[in-house]
């Protein structure tokens, strides 16, 4: 004799599809955001003027001395 009624498999059914639209659609997230990452434009630094001024600082200070470069940070 089985305990598994209709309902039950039906709650179960349920469930397993939230779980996997929920992995979808974190998978879609983490694909986007390594797309932006890509083009440069990180989900963490956004099109602000304090995230295009930290961008530009992060090309820039490798091309600078290290001595320049330990100056900025003072």
């Amino acid at each position: 004799m089985s305990h598994i009624t209709p309902e039950l498999m039906r709650a179960i059914q349920e469930v397993r599809l939230e779980v996997l639209r929920d992995s979808f659609a974190a998978a879609d997230r983490r694909r986007a955001a390594r797309r932006a990452a890509k083009l440069g434009n990180s989900p963490r630094r956004g099109a602000t003027l304090r995230g295009l001024l930290a961008r530009w600082v992060d090309r820039v200070r490798p091309l600078t001395s290290s001595r320049q470069a330990a100056s900025w940070d003072d």
